[in-house]
């Protein structure tokens, strides 16, 4: 019997999970930007990138959402009081890897750079490499 073919299965099944979030209690923590891999590059997106960069995702286990960066813009905290000034919820959708912020306040898509996840944020283009800390 040929085990070749069974090989490549196996091999494709573990390169495709790497990086995503199985279950919902994967995803409860603080994550971190590591690194930003792309970013808008048109002048008035810079103060947003600026405090992404630096930015902590708190997915809180009652579904609570917190997003905080230690490079505050005033841009990004205007976005804040408009958008985040309410107790937010997030919801994960495991099958099509993005997490929802509120109504549709924001929307993650979790794609994978390696073994690592990074968190395409829709609405800005950014695609930021993240490392969940707590």
């Amino acid at each position: 019997m040929n085990r070749f073919p069974i090989f490549i299965l196996a091999l494709t099944i573990n390169f495709i999970s790497f990086g995503q979030i199985k279950s919902e209690s994967e995803l409860i923590g603080k994550w971190t930007v590591v690194k930003m891999i792309d970013k808008p590059t048109e002048a008035q997106f810079k103060p947003i990138v600026d405090a992404f960069e630096k930015c902590t995702f708190n997915f809180k286990a009652n579904n609570d959402f917190e997003l905080t960066t230690t490079n505050e813009t005033e841009l990004y905290k205007m976005m804040i009081n408009e958008v985040l000034n309410e107790e937010v919820k997030w919801r994960f959708n495991s099958s099509t890897q993005t997490i929802g912020i509120g109504n549709s306040i924001m929307l993650i898509k979790i794609e994978s750079s390696n073994e690592e996840p990074v968190f395409h944020i829709e609405e800005t283009g950014l695609n930021l490499l993240v490392k969940k800390i707590e």
